[in-house]
């Protein structure tokens, strides 16, 4: 029998089927994925927003700046937990989100995103 956490497609699996926002930018905050749940949430596929800013498109103007800033700190590794925060959907509405962020490293610790 197989295990399924050491099949290479589990986290893939468990990231296409979470019933959670699951998304990663780059260190200048740009998309470089996203899950089909943020795909249902925000009415964007992946393809139309994959490469594009992530403030200028989700966030509420007034927003922005301060989200970018949380974004720099973690960064900086420094951990943000439970922000809570509007995004502006693909029809023009506002919906609350709450998330947390983790940094991800390359193999020498250089920030990826």
């Amino acid at each position: 029998m197989l295990d399924p956490i050491k099949e290479p497609n589990f986290a893939q699996s468990l990231i296409e089927t979470a019933q959670a926002i699951i998304l990663t930018l780059d260190p200048k905050g740009r998309i470089l994925h996203f899950n089909p749940y943020m795909e249902a949430i925000s009415g964007y596929n992946l393809q139309e927003v994959q490469g594009k800013d992530w403030f200028s498109i989700f966030l509420p103007v007034d927003q922005q700046q301060r989200i970018k800033e949380l974004f720099l700190s973690a960064i900086d590794d420094i951990k943000t937990k439970g922000n809570i925060n509007s995004i502006i959907t693909k029809d023009g509405a506002e919906r609350y989100i709450e998330w947390y962020d983790t940094t991800l490293k390359d193999a020498h610790g250089v920030v990826t995103g």
